[in-house]
């Protein structure tokens, strides 16, 4: 499952980094008896919002993200249409704010 938790990590940043849109993108990886997890830290490259991101193979992870102390889960093993809604929201969050600005 270890290999699961990291092409799904990289399918998940490679999809950021097509929008475009200049995100600050960090990775931290957690492992735990549970199972584990990989955070992707996602920020506008010019905004002080950011965005937290699980990407585990174990249920933790979803009790978590519906607490809202993350704003996504995504199963280790996931495919990229599963998250595209998703980003498409955050890209176009960015684009309301250069234009208000």
């Amino acid at each position: 499952m270890m290999l699961a938790v990291e092409r799904t990590t990289q399918l998940f940043v490679r999809s950021l980094e097509q929008t475009g849109v200049l995100f600050k993108i960090s990775i931290e990886k957690s492992r735990s008896a549970y199972g584990q997890s990989n955070y992707v830290f996602i920020r506008h490259a010019n905004a002080p919002r950011f965005w937290k991101v699980r990407i585990s193979d174990h249920p933790v992870g979803m009790r978590r993200a519906l607490a809202g102390t993350e704003q996504l889960h995504i199963p280790a093993g996931a495919k990229p249409s599963s998250w595209a809604v998703w980003i498409g929201e955050i890209v176009r969050q960015h684009s309301r704010q250069k234009a208000d600005a």
